[in-house]
């Protein structure tokens, strides 16, 4: 390790800019070596925190699940709680983070040899687990996903039984956003299971009401989310639209997928596990779409989430399994979001 070099220890979400070290975005936290700062939530100059590590030194990053706080460990002993960070999984998928401003080599220990920290080898606090997450038990129905309104558009989105979602206006817009507003499912999709997931996830929304103004996108997003950006215009994303059109990661253009959707039509999206496939379908049938122009879902390596959006006033019925789909080889397939197994349909 150079001496100018600053090297930074972390947590992070995901997906994460490269060119940013773990504390210097949201949401992540990080202990940098050049100062012995902790940096969260791109706070600026960061907080007093630590000494200055150099090589050879031994830095830990261990959370309390009980609380979701943040600490550190520098050389076997612990340093304080940082003050005011806070943990968003299970909620988000959070990762392990660490990055340099130059050349260094770091070796990175989750628990396959004693750690300097002794307190963490005596309580087993090390990242093997025998059990998946703690959403696992969630998962095993399909009732287990659900939309909660973003706490900063609380006024702009009402959630009956979880999954019939009314936005009101969209969001505020201000010079940087336009109107759009989306939510995010509490839950991934279910990417899981000791033989990998099932050939085909797939849930639907049907347009319950909208406004002839309103644009609605239906698809799957990463997390976390902006929810000023409707699914398909950010990074990662896919939407399908309510001009026909599917647009990935991007505003753009995107490509023409079917005709335009409207209230009383039923919008189904599936993926594909065993290639990372999109597809989406309306009102039962599948729709035609170049799938070499589609972007491939980057789970399970990363958390993807079913979402819904508008820039007006609609109101949106999502179906995850606990009803009959109106794409009928769903139903036949068992293709709901249950990691269980799924109801059978009549």
């Amino acid at each position: 390790m150079d001496p100018q070099t600053t090297v930074a220890v972390g947590l992070t979400t995901v997906p994460w800019p490269t060119f940013r070290l773990p504390g210097w975005n949201v949401w992540s936290v990080g202990y940098h070596s050049d100062d012995g700062r902790v940096f969260y939530l791109d706070d600026g100059n960061g907080s007093s925190y630590g000494k200055p590590y150099r090589v050879d030194d031994v830095v830990g990053v261990g959370v309390n699940t009980a609380d979701c706080t943040v600490f550190f460990t520098c050389n076997g002993v612990k340093l304080a709680t940082v003050p005011g960070a806070r943990v968003p999984a299970p909620r988000l998928a959070v990762h392990p983070a660490i990055g340099a401003d130059s050349k260094c080599t770091l070796d990175v220990n989750f628990g396959t040899r004693p750690f300097k920290w002794e307190p963490a080898n005596e309580g087993q606090f090390g990242y093997a687990i025998n059990e998946l997450p703690r959403y696992k038990a969630r998962m095993a129905s399909s009732d287990g996903w659900s939309f909660d309104a973003p706490l900063d558009h609380g006024s702009d989105v009402a959630v009956a039984n979880g999954t019939r979602v009314t936005f009101y206006s969209g969001g505020r817009a201000d010079a940087r956003r336009d109107n759009s507003l989306a939510v995010v499912s509490n839950l991934p999709i279910p990417w899981i299971g000791e033989s990998g997931a099932r050939a085909i996830l797939y849930f639907e929304v049907t347009i319950a009401a909208i406004d002839v103004r309103t644009r609605i996108a239906v698809g799957l997003t990463t997390v976390p989310w902006p929810s000023y950006r409707l699914p398909g215009w950010n990074v990662w994303s896919v939407g399908y639209h309510n001009d026909g059109r599917v647009y990935t990661c991007a505003p753009g253009q995107g490509f023409d997928c079917g005709a335009p959707f409207k209230a009383g039509d039923v919008v189904g999206v599936g993926v594909d596990t065993t290639n990372g496939s999109v597809f989406f379908t309306r009102n039962g049938i599948l729709l035609e779409a170049d799938r070499e122009t589609m972007a491939t879902v980057p789970a399970p390596r990363l958390a993807v989430h079913p979402a819904i959006g508008t820039d007006g006033h609609a109101t949106l019925d999502v179906n995850f399994g606990t009803r009959p789909f109106k794409w009928s080889p769903a139903n036949k397939g068992q293709f709901g979001y249950a990691t269980d197994v799924p109801p059978q349909y009549s």
